[in-house]
């Protein structure tokens, strides 16, 4: 089978440094690659009885030119993760885990193709923090994984909603 160019230049950018030392320090990891669709791992910290990971379901359609888009995702029902189970919290947590936008079909946040569509103003408002041709998957990944380990992060919202 032919390897796209998106697919090609995404294969390169996961076998190198950056993308690399996150999968050794635990940080991420791919669980599935049917392109153009990736699955990646994200750690998050350890909030009990939350889950310390989450996956993220990527399209990686005509990567890097354009923004890759994600949707948290159940492997087990291979379906996008319900969003009682989605991570809680205030700051960036809150404002990146929205199910209250676009149905949660996708995150909310600079990084995503989705919500770059819907606020094209973006790009003009906040140049270092959204997505552009030269960003890799690891950047991306990055944006996800400093908010799931901060002090923000409370857990999943199930957790969250039967402690109170």
């Amino acid at each position: 089978m032919v390897m796209t160019v998106d697919e090609a230049v995404f294969c390169e950018h996961v076998q190198h440094g950056n993308f690399l030392d996150g999968v050794s320090r635990g940080k991420w990891k791919i669980v599935r690659q049917e392109w153009p669709h990736v699955w990646i791992e994200v750690r998050a910290a350890q909030r009990d009885p939350s889950s310390d990971a989450y996956v993220l379901r990527f399209d990686c359609t005509n990567y890097p030119q354009s923004a890759p888009t994600a949707v948290l995702w159940d492997l087990g029902t291979n379906t996008p993760l319900a969003h009682d189970r989605w991570p809680a919290g205030t700051g960036s947590v809150g404002q990146i885990f929205r199910t209250d936008w676009n149905n949660g079909s996708a995150l909310y946040f600079g990084m995503d193709r989705a919500a770059l569509t819907t606020h094209q103003k973006w790009p003009l408002e906040h140049p270092n923090t959204v997505w552009n041709p030269g960003k890799e998957i690891t950047d991306y990944l990055d944006a996800i994984y400093g908010p799931l380990n901060s002090p923000h992060y409370k857990g999943t919202r199930c957790s969250i909603s039967s402690s109170r």
